[in-house]
């Protein structure tokens, strides 16, 4: 029977391809340093990023950027870290085949996100106005609304222990195709945030660029 394992059913597994040589071969080899041992290292750095980015952000946004109330000023912060933060670390994890830990903090991402969106709701309940009527408002709806729903749903059908359907490949390379698309949809909600309340042109830039530049690792 020919096997149809892939590279990322290997991956999937936490198995690992190495050199091997004989033990009576006199011609010694120097293994190079594993793949996986650079991939945790720019995770981990990335991870420190996207936290240091959002807490800076936000303490930004309350003393220079928005003249609102206190209460409004943990949305930037709550939101953030649900939205970003926690969702590129959730997404890094699974990189590193940590499966249970990756489905963990999605969900507690969820619930952050879930909780910044609510702060703003509050907040524009208090002073009587409509509730997501702009693209960033929209945006950030949708987003929750997929992260909400989409990490238990992963729960049931790929969980390690007795996910449904934890063996098909199909469904684990549609999981990552979906998770990417709503990470995209996450920085556009984002990215219409910041220009919402960002005035200055370069800093608007800069801000959109610092928080993008990690994409193409996270998204790859």
């Amino acid at each position: 029977m020919v096997s149809t394992t892939t590279k990322e059913d290997f991956e999937e597994q936490g198995e690992h391809l190495g050199t091997h040589r004989d033990a009576d071969d006199a011609i010694p080899v120097t293994m190079a340093p594993h793949p996986m041992a650079h991939r945790k290292a720019v995770n981990r750095a990335i991870t420190v990023y996207v936290f240091a980015f959002v807490i800076c952000y936000s303490l930004y946004f309350t003393f220079y950027t928005a003249p609102a109330p206190v209460w409004f000023h943990l949305h930037p912060l709550i939101a953030g870290l649900g939205f970003y933060s926690l969702s590129i670390y959730a997404i890094l994890l699974k990189k590193e085949n940590k499966t249970r830990r990756h489905s963990y903090v999605m969900i507690i991402a969820s619930v952050a996100a879930a909780l910044g969106v609510w702060v703003a709701y509050q907040d524009k309940s208090s002073r009587g106005k409509s509730h997501f009527v702009s693209t960033h408002a929209q945006f950030g709806l949708a987003a929750l609304m997929l992260m909400v729903a989409y990490p238990f749903l992963s729960w049931v059908l790929l969980n390690p222990d007795n996910g449904i359907a934890v063996g098909n490949s199909a469904i684990r390379k549609s999981h990552r195709w979906l998770g990417q698309s709503i990470m995209i949809v996450t920085l556009i909600a984002l990215g219409y945030g910041l220009a919402k309340y960002e005035k200055n042109q370069y800093m608007l830039a800069l801000l959109v660029f610092a928080m993008g530049c990690v994409s193409p690792w996270v998204l790859r």
